[in-house]
């Protein structure tokens, strides 16, 4: 996912589109790209889980750091800090078990992620 974050950035830029615009295509192309990753694996996007860990948010902050630092550094210095940055905001999501709140409309019939892991 950081890899493809990153070079989503790099094409976006390349195409001269607002910083808004890159960061939103570098996170579609990240998403999208691990998606692909695990169809290609037989697995089940991490994507598509209900228990999902950060994974657009690392994707986010990632190209937020590339546009915020792109033409200050050295592009393969600017592209490693900005996977190595995506790898570990999502590597501490996973094994510290780091997620975002859950909408849960009152009424609604989904049952709540605490009720499903009692039964």
């Amino acid at each position: 996912m950081a890899l493809f974050t990153v070079l989503g950035a790099q094409k976006a830029i390349s195409l001269d589109l607002p910083p808004i615009i890159v960061v939103m295509m570098a996170m579609v192309t990240g998403c999208a790209g691990g998606m692909v990753r695990d169809v290609l694996t037989r697995q089940i996007p991490l994507i598509l889980h209900r228990h999902g860990e950060l994974y657009a948010t690392c994707s986010i902050i990632g190209a937020v750091l590339y546009v915020w630092l792109e033409g200050s550094m050295h592009p393969v210095v600017l592209v490693a800090l900005s996977i190595s940055i995506i790898f570990i905001i999502r590597m501490a999501a996973v094994f510290g078990d780091i997620c975002l709140p859950e909408f849960i409309v009152a009424g609604h019939k989904l049952e709540r992620r605490d009720d499903k892991e009692r039964g």
